[in-house]
């Protein structure tokens, strides 16, 4: 009957270290869900605040685009630049009627 005793032993640490394992499995599993979950959670807000930005960006982008059709619709269509261009025109030509009466 001395087999009783060293079964009773053995089966005593082979569930002690099933018992260690399983609280480390356990820890390390848990571990790993939380990890799991800030990564989740983080990866939410990045998201939210990419899109944030993106509906940022395209509305100044959108503000930027028609203020570009206006300036060149102001700058195309400006009495004020076309009285310049003719301005400079004469004042051209008067420059190279005096610069050939120089040269005579």
């Amino acid at each position: 009957m001395e087999w009783l005793p060293i079964l009773g032993f053995a089966f005593g640490i082979i569930g002690f270290a099933g018992g260690a394992v399983g609280y480390f499995a356990k820890g390390r599993g848990d571990s790993i869900i939380s990890y799991q979950a800030t990564e989740l959670k983080l990866r939410d807000e990045t998201i939210v605040r990419q899109k944030t930005e993106i509906a940022s960006l395209t509305t100044e982008r959108d503000s930027l685009k028609n203020e570009n059709v206006r300036l060149v619709g102001l700058a195309q269509g400006s009495p004020q630049l076309i009285k310049l261009t003719n301005e400079i025109s004469r004042l051209v030509k008067e420059w190279r009627k005096d610069r050939e009466d120089r040269k005579k």
